[in-house]
């Protein structure tokens, strides 16, 4: 046997899977192919120059041309740019000699991707009558106009609050920055996507999936995407008839994009079965970045991969896309808390964007059974129940969160543009209650234009890089105080990152994350450079901090039986539910709710916690059947609290097994200094000192800093400790019954001895 070198090259994944999840085996075998294949061909020798030059371009095509020959009598042949390869249908022959062509790297199946299609409203127990005077700030007083979505107050963007510190009121609007979105179709001629001068907010639409831009998709992504970005605010919608039961009283909303004054350009690479290919995603980033020369580009597009490495030529495309100075975002996608994040989002230097909550539309629209439960009001600024976050194959976290959870969005009234434009009527609507971490990843891009928008303003009209444009965001982004592996940095602050980005304050890190690997109970040193990019002196103190240990508030009744009484929703159905009174002790720096249910009586059950003044705090959003639902809470007031369980018509009826729980921050290592004081433009270096778990597997920590007077800020740590010993434990807890996907994930790294 040949003895190999000791070292941590293995890799061990422990999953479970979602319903409707199907695990394919590569390596199964099959009969060679007879029929043309659709194949993407890599070249050897990748040009050097960057992506959206002609010195690349020329480059690319010269280095195409040996292969001119065995694509003879090939179909759909494209050619691509940013990654220097040729997407092709051909036969076996041809690929086979290709495969062995010199000057060809690889030769790979043109795979199919799936679009994460937009979390919809579904309303839980609800009373079925007229609301009535709803929570105070659910609607604009007498009759006025409130600015929606939520997420524009929630990261300071904009506000019709007098006097708010926002983005907007730094004069950041998006103008002159370009973001393009690679997502499905969409209307360009939505009244929210023209401006008051009669011009089209989209200024180049392209079709990559062969059905021309007419035909629209099944979803309503785009629709999702490019009003988070740019909506314009021209229309007011009245949400009074939304619901079956409708309000008693008026509810006038608007809707504005981050950065309403960018430069927008959409790509359809999802067909109508929702469907794309790789070569269809490769040719609308080639095109976004070669023909429109995007600064931002927002990707809905992902796979879970395993082993999830830069082979990937998404992933590949895009490391020549943010070389050639392009910003990239991305979600971390909707298939729950732990290890769930998909892959381009786990590339490092794409901003992957998880989801916080705003819960002001539930009040509005009776999500989560908002009336018929009695709710009192809502907190936002929570981690969404959806959002995929913990570690990736890499041992790294999300980079930071934005709304996602749910909001208001444009939509059209128009069938034949978006069918599927619907409220919980049944009736064509321009306004749609919608969600998920592809809310949040398009918040971020319009973020970024916000940011770069800024920093040429006050740089000589000089862009920044991504790397710069990443660490004003997530260097500014706020810590919620809630595990790193939820959170990333934190929720961004688009005041905050505008400001920072045209020197008026703020200090950021020179890094987005920091993770080690490494042997059980060893310690890792990282030394961190702080930069103050305001115009005072700024005095910055450090501490690293994570959760402690979970202690169950709830074990007298886990086992409760779901069946009457029953309300109807806001959509007519019949739900059944039950509420769980329990209690959280002081000091509390997060609460779980968890629930369960045996898997042969099916049926989707969603909980929903409501603290001591009945205000909706958490909703475990279930994105299927998958037997259990979460929802935590970050700092918890003391008191008694209520969870409220309920499952709709057809429903389930019988046994749910609940549990309460919480825990507190501890500090974590050790920062020297642990407290710095930065003169304007200048950098300190601190050094951060920690211990890796004593167990094998991952531990997610945070190193915060602050100045007095402006919110925390923090950078998250992934920390994995070696399988030294050949054993390693993990509890399986399940996820939130999103199909076709990994649910919950462990990843274990393995020392292989020699020999």
């Amino acid at each position: 046997m040949r003895p190999i070198t000791r070292a941590a090259v293995a890799l061990l994944a422990v999953a479970m899977a979602a319903a409707g999840a199907v695990a394919a085996d590569p390596a199964a075998a099959a009969p060679p192919p007879t029929a043309d294949q659709s194949v993407i061909v890599v070249m050897s020798n990748a040009p050097t120059a960057k992506a959206g030059s002609a010195l690349r371009s020329n480059a690319v095509a010269s280095s195409q041309l040996s292969i001119n020959a065995e694509l003879a009598g090939a179909k759909d042949v494209h050619r691509l740019n940013v990654v220097d390869a040729v997407s092709a249908k051909v036969t076996p022959q041809q690929e086979a000699r290709l495969r062995a062509d010199p000057n060809v790297a690889e030769v790979v199946p043109d795979a199919a991707i799936k679009v994460v299609p937009p979390t919809k409203a579904t309303p839980a127990a609800g009373a079925g009558t007229d609301q009535g005077q709803l929570p105070p700030g659910a609607c604009a007083p007498n009759g006025g106009v409130q600015l929606d979505p939520e997420a524009l107050s929630a990261i300071n963007a904009d506000s019709d609050v007098p006097g708010a510190k926002t983005a907007r009121g730094l004069g950041a609007t998006g103008a002159g920055v370009t973001i393009g979105d690679i997502a499905g179709s969409i209307d360009v001629n939505s009244p929210e996507l023209i401006r008051p001068d009669g011009s089209h907010v989209i200024s180049d639409y392209q079709d990559f999936t062969g059905e021309g831009s007419t035909i629209q998709s099944e979803d309503i992504e785009s629709f999702l995407d490019d009003g988070a970005i740019a909506a314009q605010g021209r229309g007011v919608y009245d949400l009074a008839d939304y619901t079956v039961h409708h309000l008693s009283q008026p509810c006038r909303i608007k809707l504005e994009g981050i950065a309403p004054q960018v430069n927008l350009t959409a790509y359809k690479v999802y067909a109508a079965n929702d469907m794309t290919t790789t070569s269809a995603f490769l040719q609308a980033l080639d095109y976004a970045v070669d023909v429109d020369h995007v600064n931002v580009l927002n990707e809905e597009a992902g796979s879970f991969p395993m082993p999830d490495t830069s082979a990937d030529l998404i992933k590949t495309a895009n490391a020549n896309a943010m070389a050639a100075g392009v910003t990239i975002t991305v979600p971390s996608y909707d298939s729950g808390l732990t290890n769930t994040i998909w892959s381009p989002a786990s590339q490092p230097g794409v901003i992957s964007v998880g989801a916080s909550t705003t819960f002001r539309s539930y009040s509005q629209s009776d999500e989560a059974g908002f009336w018929g439960i009695g709710a009192t009001g809502w907190v936002s600024d929570n981690i969404s129940s959806l959002s995929s976050g913990g570690s990736t194959e890499q041992g790294r976290s999300i980079d930071v969160v934005a709304p996602g959870d749910l909001d208001w969005t444009i939509c059209t009234d128009n069938p034949q543009a978006a069918a599927d434009c619907l409220n919980n009527a049944g009736k064509q609507t321009g306004v749609k209650l919608e969600g998920g971490t592809s809310e949040a990843g398009p918040i971020v891009a319009g973020v970024a234009a916000l940011v770069i928008q800024s920093y040429r303003d006050t740089h000589g009209g000089a862009s920044p890089s991504p790397a710069q444009v990443d660490s004003l965001i997530t260097g500014t982004a706020d810590d919620l105080d809630v595990p790193a592996a939820q959170q990333g940095a934190g929720r961004v602050d688009a005041y905050r990152a505008v400001a920072a980005a045209r020197a008026m304050s703020g200090v950021v890190a020179d890094t987005d994350q920091l993770d080690a690997v490494g042997n059980p109970g060893s310690a890792k040193q990282f030394d961190v450079t702080l930069t103050n990019a305001g115009a005072n002196t700024a005095h910055v103190d450090l501490s690293g901090h994570t959760l402690g240990a979970t202690h169950v508030v709830d074990d007298a009744s886990p086992n409760l039986t779901l069946s009457d009484p029953s309300y109807v929703n806001s959509r007519g159905l019949t739900h059944n539910y039950l509420k769980v009174p329990f209690t959280v002790p002081p000091g509390q720096s997060r609460l779980n709710a968890d629930i369960a249910w045996p898997a042969t009586n099916g049926g989707v059950v969603d909980v929903t916690v409501l603290d001591p003044q009945g205000k909706v705090e958490g909703y475990s959003l279930p994105e299927g059947s998958g037997n259990h639902g979460h929802a935590d809470v970050r700092d918890p007031e003391p008191g008694q609290w209520t969870a409220v369980i309920s499952a709709a018509e057809p429903g389930y009826t019988g046994v749910v097994h609940f549990e309460a729980s919480v825990s507190s921050d501890v500090f974590f290592g050790s920062a020297s200094p642990s407290s710095v004081t930065i003169a304007p433009g200048k950098s300190a270096k601190v050094s951060y000192t920690v211990s890796l778990p004593n167990q094998p597997g991952d531990l997610s920590a945070s190193l915060g800093f602050a100045m007095p007077g402006s919110p925390a800020s923090s950078i998250p740590l992934t920390l994995r400790s070696l399988v030294a010993d050949g054993h390693f434990t993990a509890d399986l807890r399940g996820g939130n019954g999103r199909a076709g996907t990994p649910s919950q994930t462990f990843f274990y790294n393995v020392d292989v001895p020699a020999g």
